[in-house]
Parts: C-alpha cells; structure tokens; sequence
C-alpha cells in the first residue's frame, strides 16, 4: 500500500466551480448596489439643487425669487420668478447616461419649480420622479406648497 499524498483533478475543479458560483452571485449583489446607491446619489443632488433655491430666496439672495428648471436629462437652477435658458447665472446640472427624469407634476403645469422670497413657498408644488433606465429604479421627489421638499 502506498500512502501517496496530494490532490486529485476533480478535487481542483469542485474547489474551482464553488470560486466561480461565489464569484458570480458577489458581482450580481454588487452591481444592484452600486445602481441603488447612484440612484440615491443623483436623488440627493436633485433635492440640493432644490433646496439650495428654497434657501436663496429665503435669504433674499440677489433681492428675488429662485427656481430650478427640469428637464429629461438635466435640471437648472436660476434665480428670478422665470426660467430663461440663455441667463449666465444659470446653474445647469446634467444627469449621468441611464437616469433620466421621467415625469414632472407639478401644480399648474411646466416644469419649473419656483420658491418666493421670505417664506419659501412655491405656487409650482408637486413632484418630480428621477429614473434610473438600466435597472428601472426610480424616486419620487416632492415639494409642497409650502416648500418643503421630500425626497425618498
């Protein structure tokens, strides 16, 4: 009898084959979290850019109101109680490739969101939904009539 030590070819493929199934559902949880968490990231900036205009016209900023402008791929903030695309004060945000906002419903219409000086009340109240196309997530962003902003 010999006492040969060592291991055999199919002891290699079984250890390998578990490598690879570890490997697989590993990749497939992290790629899920890294679009949840861009799309909560990009839920976050959207909700800044929000407030940021809520707080300039609440400080007076520039003695008028402030907004931001939304469109399918991007969103703007601007200060006045209109939108004007050709402005230099404009702040203009793009979304990444795979987010888009996919519908904005807000109070009478358009897509502009504008805060009044002082209080911080919109008349444009309602909400907006940003969604991620390659894994169908997506978050509802809303501003109440009194200018409060939720977001998810």
């Amino acid at each position: 009898m010999l006492n040969e030590k060592g291991i055999t070819t199919l002891e290699i493929l079984l250890v390998i084959g578990i490598i690879v199934l570890i490997g697989a559902a590993t990749v497939g949880s992290y790629s899920s979290f890294l679009t949840r968490n861009a799309s909560a990231t990009i839920t976050w900036d959207v909700t800044d850019a929000l407030r940021r205009a809520r707080v300039q016209a609440m400080s007076g900023r520039f003695d008028t109101d402030w907004g931001v402008h939304f469109e399918a791929d991007s969103y703007v903030l601007f200060q006045g109680s209109t939108y004007s695309a050709s402005e230099p004060s404009n702040e203009d945000f793009e979304l990444p490739a795979g987010y888009s906002i996919d519908s904005i419903s807000l109070n009478g219409g358009g897509s502009n969101i504008i805060f009044n000086q002082v209080d911080g009340d919109t008349e444009e109240y309602g909400s907006v939904t940003v969604v991620s196309t390659e894994g169908g997530n997506s978050k509802v962003i809303s501003v109440n009539a009194a200018g409060t902003i939720n977001k998810p």
